[in-house]
């Protein structure tokens, strides 16, 4: 849904540029997730979009265009999925499931007290406080919304509903003093200048408000996860839900902005995978590895003593380390073919530990426009054994430099145009740069012949995710099915694999978005090379791609078009 960051206070939070100021009427609230305040939104959007049609068009010029054409594709494609009555938006998950193990609206008022919440004084630590006391409400808010969706048909399946289960209860189990608001509380307030009695007062109240209010709110939401997986579904997939095709079509449409069906994006899946197929072999061979199917090679390549982190006690500021000095080398290695280097900082930082179960393996937080906070490339060290050393400066150039950082802090930066546009996010947009930024590491000749390997499994790992997100959600696929074709294409462990397909079945039609807009881009390089041929430069191909920031792929194709013609 295209937001009004002014009516989604942790948004505001996130963006950091009023946080503490006199106009801070925000940081001490949370949103509203019941299927009520949904309503309004969508009779609002209605609105917004009636106005929008009766728009004269004829004086628009420049980014005024831009601005209109994706307004109106925004919103005509969030009325679309709105059709679905289960459906669920807000500027964090969009899906049927507002209760999930990855993006889940559950523990989203925790990452923004622990990651982004500012605490600069007396009084904005009594605002965090005061929305440690607003989590009750919330948590209530999106029981409604949860319950609403069971009573149409829509809970999500078993083996979610067990992971949320998980989640909850390694919540609960903490003693109050452990939570990670209460000591993050205390780590924010105890370099600040304020006197020992008052902050000893300020915890005091926080311990007392997660004992009283805060841990029963979430015994609410551990009964309802209790009563509904007496009847959740095995099966998954969107074809489970009432019309849910029609829905799955609409999601592939939000997600990967086109218009592709789900046979033809099965279908460029498998012709991408047999491609990959063949580049991974001939590197394992490469290696040294000559016997047996691509699972077994990989195996062996990724069991090797120069594929992991020896297991010390300082493993994990290892990787930390390496993954800051690898975002150096990339910084050095792209200078040539960009011309403008966003000026934000970037840090590595590891996954908060409450999240380390359900997190990707990595992500990415752009910086506060306010310059409060840096980008943070977040790296899930649960399992610091299971880190690919041969994967790293892949992920590393996805997440970071020039991948997400250079998307998310261009956007940032934009001149002259409405403050949605410098925050939007379109998943083809953004996931296909941070794809495309991969796969421009290695043509630059950054890489090594093994962690090229690891770049082609990166890729091969999203090409499989159109055999098998299309698999599950239209093509019946059961999830121990998705899991084996996984892993026997891409190499990777189970524990992996089954986290990915689990991460496939709550966010339907997202992971498309990352091949579909790398090969979306790729085709607009080229068309651009050959219009150009010897006038074409890669830099100004870069610069047309990030200038206007996220964009439909059809909207994109005709602005860099019209710039590189």
């Amino acid at each position: 849904m295209l937001e009004s960051f002014w009516h989604v206070p942790e948004m505001l939070t996130y963006l950091g540029f009023i946080e503490n100021s006199p106009m801070d009427f925000h940081s001490n609230r949370l949103s509203d997730l019941s299927p009520d305040e949904q309503a309004k939104r969508i009779t609002l959007l209605e609105d917004q979009y009636a106005i929008l049609q009766g728009y004269d068009r004829s004086d628009l010029f420049g980014q005024q265009k831009i601005t209109q054409d994706l307004l109106e594709w925004t919103m005509s494609t969030n009325l679309l999925v709105f059709n679905f009555p289960y459906h669920f938006s807000n500027f964090i998950y969009r899906g049927p499931y507002p209760a999930n193990q990855l993006d889940g609206l559950q523990v989203f008022p925790l990452d923004i007290l622990n990651q982004v919440q500012q605490v600069v004084d007396k009084r904005s630590a009594e605002r965090y406080i005061e929305r440690i006391a607003a989590l009750p409400s919330y948590i209530d808010s999106l029981l409604e919304a949860v319950t609403y969706r069971a009573e149409i048909g829509v809970v999500p399946p078993q083996v979610i509903l067990q992971k949320l289960i998980a989640q909850v209860d390694d919540l609960l189990q903490k003693p109050v003093q452990e939570w990670s608001i209460h000591l993050t509380l205390g780590e924010r307030i105890s370099s600040l200048e304020i006197e020992p009695s008052i902050q000893d007062a300020l915890l005091d109240q926080s311990s007392a408000l997660i004992s009283s209010s805060v841990m029963p709110a979430y015994r609410k939401y551990r009964a309802l996860l209790d009563e509904l997986a007496q009847r959740a579904p095995e099966d998954v997939g969107m074809w489970t839900l009432p019309d849910g095709d029609a829905y799955y079509q609409a999601l592939l449409r939000l997600n990967t902005t086109t218009d592709l069906t789900p046979d033809q994006i099965h279908q460029m899946g498998l012709d991408r995978v047999a491609a990959l197929q063949a580049e991974m072999i001939a590197s394992l061979q490469a290696l040294g590895y000559m016997e047996g199917d691509l699972p077994h090679r990989m195996q062996l390549f990724a069991e090797s003593p120069s594929s992991r982190y020896p297991d010390t006690d300082d493993v994990r500021e290892r990787i930390l380390a390496d993954y800051s000095q690898m975002l150096e080398i990339l910084k050095a290695g792209i200078s040539g073919v960009f011309d403008k280097v966003p000026p934000q900082p970037l840090e590595v930082q590891a996954v908060p530990e409450y999240r380390e179960a359900g997190a990707a393996g990595a992500y990415y937080d752009q910086p506060a426009i306010d310059g409060s906070r840096p980008g943070v490339f977040f790296v899930n060290l649960g399992k610091p054994e299971d880190i690919e050393v041969y994967g790293m400066l892949t992920l590393a150039a996805h997440e970071g430099i020039p991948g997400h950082h250079f998307q998310a802090t261009t956007s940032q930066m934009l001149e002259g145009v409405p403050e949605f546009r410098r925050n939007a996010f379109t998943a083809s947009y953004a996931e296909g740069w941070a794809l495309y930024a991969e796969r421009l590491v290695y043509e630059l000749g950054l890489h090594d012949t093994a962690s090229n390997l690891g770049r082609l499994q990166s890729e091969m790992f999203r090409a499989a995710r159109l055999v098998v997100d299309t698999g599950i959600h239209a093509k019946h696929w059961s999830r121990q099915r998705a899991i084996d074709y996984m892993r026997n294409y891409t190499g990777m462990p189970d524990t992996t694999v089954s986290a990915e397909i689990d991460r496939y079945i709550v966010l339907p039609g997202q992971a498309c978005a990352y091949m579909v807009g790398m090969l979306e881009i790729l085709s607009m390089r080229e068309e651009a090379r050959q219009r150009q041929q010897g006038r074409f430069d890669l830099s100004d191909f870069h610069e047309a791609i990030l200038e206007n920031g996220d964009l439909p792929m059809a909207l994109l194709r005709r602005q860099v078009g019209a710039r590189l013609n």
